[in-house]
């Protein structure tokens, strides 16, 4: 897009004169499964007034515990060091500098530190988890190995758990509801004393739902399907409020990631205070959507994302911008101008005309970062990048093709799976990706 300036005004006039007609009904579900947990599973693994950090036995002992990424610690720390400034100095270090594993608070993931003496120890992954702890001989320390190898647990009525002459045994979950070609797994995870984890019985939970997979999501993001108090038909209106607060969430990480990325890139200062802008609309969204998923029956689980990655090239950053911003986030804004002129809820009709006015800027910063990088980048540099357009697009006119129910249709606004299908070909040809592709 020449003028990315222009977009909002485009994407306004796309959804008022799209030809977008009535509502269809949406496809079956499939029947929620999950496994049966034994009698003898009589631990919970989600005790009130605890956090997993409060029953490590790591071996040797340590001063002080803390798992980054969620306010869990136990312990002082630094509190046996000789040397406090050199053990503090060498903490925050560590804090900063360790990878991340699986789902910490508001999608950023988790890591271990600790304090022994003088010594500061760090777990971004399993190996170092385990290599930590010693002897995994508390069910706390089975937990956070499963965590650490991307399990987690509902914390709910199914969180519980056994102790075993070989280890201990958990019902936990894995996987997302969330995109095409993702399933969502309940299985019981059996971790040995030397931190070897396996599975004796799982079942899929749920087959990914394309639908929910429009917008911009950060780098290794993941969605776990949102909770609802009332009913588990996946298609009910708060399941689906709950999926777009849900995305809206992430993308309060994914613009976290792209200043940081794109700054140590060397991006102008005007486009990083965009992206930070930008951030602050998305945490405004998820509280509009998680307060209406509430309303409707539902809650909205953590974000699962990994910031903490290396730094990538211009190139990778430019194709995920392409994908993620320029083409899933610009059609993300045009449904949502569709759906603010069509929600027959008022609560919901209201909200969406607010997220439709960012989400258009948000996607015009998208093709801006784009001319950016694309100016910087090689004639083949460009040429693959082009080259990314069209296995987009198509994923994209797959995952819009599919209908939702005539609750969420109506009351949202949403299109049908063949209107949806209509405003990707049109965008498509407003914007000239067609002619870029090629």
């Amino acid at each position: 897009m020449k003028n990315p300036r222009a977009l909002p005004a485009l994407l306004r006039a796309l959804a008022t004169t799209a030809a977008v007609g009535g509502f269809s009904a949406a496809t079956a579900a499939c029947a929620a499964t999950e496994v049966d947990i034994p009698s003898d599973f009589v631990e919970n693994l989600c005790p009130a007034g605890k956090d997993v950090v409060d029953d490590l036995a790591p071996e040797p002992a340590l001063d002080y515990v803390a798992l980054i990424g969620t306010s869990a610690e136990n312990g002082v720390a630094c509190s046996g060091a000789t040397q406090q400034t050199a053990c503090m100095e060498a903490l925050a270090a560590a804090r900063s500098t360790t990878g991340a594993w699986g789902r910490g608070f508001d999608g950023t993931g988790e890591s271990l530190v600790g304090t022994r003496g003088d010594t500061v120890v760090a777990a971004g992954d399993t190996k170092a988890l385990v290599g930590i702890l010693g002897k995994i001989n508390t069910l706390a320390e089975a937990m956070l190995v499963a965590r650490s190898a991307d399990y987690y647990s509902t914390c709910d009525g199914r969180a519980r758990g056994r102790a075993t002459a070989s280890g201990y045994d958990m019902v936990l979950r894995r996987g997302s509801s969330c995109g095409s070609g993702n399933e969502l797994v309940e299985a019981i995870v059996h971790v040995g004393p030397d931190g070897a984890l396996s599975e004796t019985e799982s079942v899929v939970v749920e087959k990914g739902d394309p639908n929910c997979a429009i917008g911009r999501r950060p780098g290794g993001h993941e969605a776990s399907p949102p909770s609802l108090a009332t009913t588990n038909d996946r298609e009910s209106l708060g399941a689906f409020l709950g999926k777009i607060a849900q995305l809206e969430a992430a993308s309060v990480v994914a613009f976290a990631q792209l200043e940081r990325e794109y700054a140590a890139l060397g991006a102008p200062e005007r486009l990083l205070k965009k992206m930070r802008q930008a951030r602050r609309d998305e945490v405004r969204h998820a509280r509009t959507m998680t307060n209406l998923a509430a309303a409707h029956g539902a809650t909205v689980p953590a974000v699962v994302a990994r910031p903490f990655r290396a730094l990538p090239t211009l190139e990778t950053l430019a194709t995920e911008n392409l994908v993620e911003g320029c083409i899933r986030e610009t059609f993300g804004a045009l449904v949502a101008a569709v759906q603010a002129t069509r929600a027959k809820n008022p609560r919901i009709r209201l909200a969406l005309a607010r997220i439709a006015v960012d989400e258009a800027a948000h996607a015009a910063l998208s093709w801006e970062l784009h001319q950016w990088a694309e100016a910087r980048l090689d004639r083949r540099a460009r040429q693959r990048l082009n080259a990314a357009v069209a296995p987009a697009l198509a994923t994209l006119r797959e995952e819009a093709a599919a209908t939702y129910s005539a609750e969420i249709t109506s009351q949202t606004g949403m299109p049908t799976g063949a209107e949806a299908v209509a405003l990707v070909d049109a965008l498509v040809g407003k914007l000239g990706l067609t002619a870029q592709a090629a």
